[in-house]
């Protein structure tokens, strides 16, 4: 393994959750990539035009097996932290385990919109999520594990646990203040940018669909396959392009002023999807590793889970260390402009300590939508 040496996850590090990959299927769809290629270069070797649909797709192929056959994901146990994967090692983020990290149990109740049939209206079906989040002293919630079924996670909470409980003993003097402060009042730019394994696997994939596209459309091929196949994949390869092009240009902005808060893109003078909202006690901050998609922050409260700063790896301009101390920051923020949730200690087998991201204080979960932009 080639890379950051303080990105590496040590060859004794325990596993909590194995970093997932498609031995099977990334591979298969390497192969079939380079077979299209060959039977791509045979047809156009005599004359046929329909080799040139066949680069597409196999540019498509390649590009997905070589996204699919990369480990990504996982949560490590190293000492004195806990490492979760992204897409690469560069893309790991190290959680650092203080006496004043706990271990908390959540259910949040999400409510998602389904059909029972093809001419029914859709309807809001609620889903309970269970966690096991780390809280740091900072107030950010790292999230660990997520379940349906809250049994499952009670051998993660005790392993967590243990290892916090390691780590204070190995480092019983260790400081656990931070001086980190909170986010200020005022306009934030966030530049996350792109070149992730799936940026880079949608732009392969768009330049040659679009590539394609323009050689049928401009070339000698007839006026239905100019009209009917040159265009859509023109179009298609066009929209893959520009989708990576925006996020790699465009800025995130968020504004604060008290505890309210206003969150949107922005790309010269263009802006689009500004959320807002307000910090409140059932509400907090989150962060989220997603693996592929990179980690996350998630700003929970008034009955919404809003994601900003998405899609963070370690070839991003926004970093997992950035993105920590972000995170940070914003949940001091909260806490300081929320009013306080109070807290409880946190038994060995990892039940709530305190109310927390949609989590009303007597421990029932509260409803709430989830915003993706």
């Amino acid at each position: 393994m080639t890379g950051d040496p303080s990105k590496q996850v040590p060859a004794d590090a325990a596993p909590l959750l194995n970093a997932q990959a498609s031995p099977v299927l990334g591979p298969l769809l390497l192969v079939a990539g380079g077979a299209l290629v060959v039977l791509a270069a045979v047809a156009l070797a005599r004359g046929d035009s329909f080799g040139l649909l066949l680069l597409p797709l196999s540019a498509m192929l390649g590009a997905g097996g070589f996204t699919l056959g990369a480990r990504r994901g996982g949560l490590w146990l190293e000492p004195g932290a806990f490492v979760l994967g992204g897409d690469s090692a560069s893309s790991r983020l190290r959680v650092p385990a203080s006496p004043s990290t706990r271990v908390v149990r959540r259910a949040v109740e999400e409510h998602h919109r389904a059909s029972t049939g093809l001419l029914s209206a859709p309807t809001s079906v609620p889903v309970v999520r269970h966690s096991i989040e780390l809280e740091r002293p900072s107030g950010l919630c790292v999230l660990l594990a997520e379940a349906d079924d809250p049994d499952a996670l009670t051998g993660l909470a005790d392993a967590a646990h243990a290892h916090i409980e390691a780590a204070v003993g190995a480092q019983p003097g260790a400081s656990t203040a931070t001086n980190a402060p909170p986010l200020p009042d005022g306009e934030h730019v966030i530049r996350v940018g792109s070149g992730t394994r799936l940026g880079v696997a949608l732009f392969a994939s768009g330049g040659a669909l679009l590539g394609t596209g323009a050689a049928l459309l401009f070339g000698e091929s007839g006026a239905a396959t100019r009209s009917f196949v040159g265009v859509p994949l023109m179009a298609l390869g066009g929209l893959f392009v520009i989708v990576v092009a925006v996020k790699a240009l465009a800025s995130e902005v968020l504004s604060l002023d008290g505890p309210r808060w206003t969150h949107g893109w922005r790309l010269g003078p263009l802006r689009w999807f500004e959320f807002n909202g307000t910090a409140d006690a059932n509400g907090g901050v989150r962060l989220r590793q997603r693996g592929l998609h990179g980690a996350t922050l998630e700003l929970v409260g008034g009955g919404r889970v809003h994601l900003l700063a998405g899609g963070v790896q370690g070839a991003t301009a926004l970093g997992p260390e950035a993105l920590l101390a972000l995170g940070d920051a914003l949940a001091r923020w909260h806490a300081k402009n929320s009013p306080e949730r109070g807290s409880a200690e946190v038994n060995r087998a990892g039940e709530l300590c305190c109310p927390g991201p949609n989590m009303n204080s007597d421990g029932s979960s509260a409803p709430s939508d989830r915003d993706s932009t």
